[in-house]
C-alpha cells in the first residue's frame, strides 16, 4: 500500500467519526461529541438585508434562524445589524410556537399524570431546557411557565439540569 492509499484511507476513517453537524447548505464539518473549544453556533448568511432585496434577504436569514435552532444550535451570530431583528423574530417565534405542547408535556411530568406522550428523564431535560431557553429569550415570562407547568426558575433549572448523584 503507497503513501497515497494510505493517506486516502485515513482521511476516509478520520472523516467518519463524530457527528456531522451541517451549518450551512454547503458547509459540513465534523465535530467530536463533547468538544472542548466550547459550544457550537449557527453562522450567518452574507446575504444582506439592505436596498431593493432586504425582505428576500430578511426571509432568508429568519428560515435559516429557524432551521438552527430545530437542529440544536440556540446560540448564533450575524453579519450586520439589520439581521438582528429577523433573528430576534425568527428565536421568539420558534419559543412561542413549541411553548404549549412542551408546557402540557412538563405539566404531566410535574403531576405525575399520563398524557399522549410517556416521557423519560432525558427527554424532561430536554423540554426544561427548550422552555429555559424560551424564557431567557424573552419569549416565555417566568409567571407564563409558573401558570402553565407549576415550575418555578429554581425548579424550572433543576429539571434542565439535573445534578448527578453518586451511590
Amino acid at each position: 500500500m503507497g503513501v497515497r492509499s494510505r493517506t486516502r484511507s485515513w482521511a476516509a476513517a478520520r472523516r467518519g467519526t463524530g457527528p456531522r453537524r451541517t451549518t450551512a447548505p454547503t458547509t459540513t464539518r465534523p465535530c467530536r461529541p463533547t468538544s472542548s473549544n466550547g459550544p457550537l453556533s449557527d453562522g450567518s448568511t452574507n446575504i444582506l438585508p439592505i436596498g431593493d432585496r432586504a425582505h428576500e434577504a430578511w426571509r432568508l436569514h429568519a428560515r435559516l434562524v429557524r432551521r438552527a435552532l430545530e437542529r440544536g444550535f440556540s446560540q448564533g451570530w450575524d453579519l450586520h445589524p439589520a439581521q438582528l431583528p429577523t433573528r430576534f423574530l425568527a428565536t421568539y417565534a420558534y419559543y412561542r410556537e413549541g411553548y404549549p405542547e412542551v408546557s402540557a408535556r412538563l405539566r404531566h411530568v410535574r403531576d405525575r399524570t399520563t398524557g399522549a406522550v410517556l416521557d423519560e428523564p432525558a427527554t424532561v431535560r430536554a423540554l426544561a431546557g427548550f422552555v429555559r431557553r424560551g424564557v431567557q429569550s424573552g419569549a416565555i415570562t417566568p409567571a407564563e411557565v409558573a401558570a402553565d407547568t407549576g415550575l418555578d426558575a429554581t425548579a424550572l433549572a433543576e429539571w434542565a439540569s439535573p445534578r448527578r448523584t453518586t451511590t
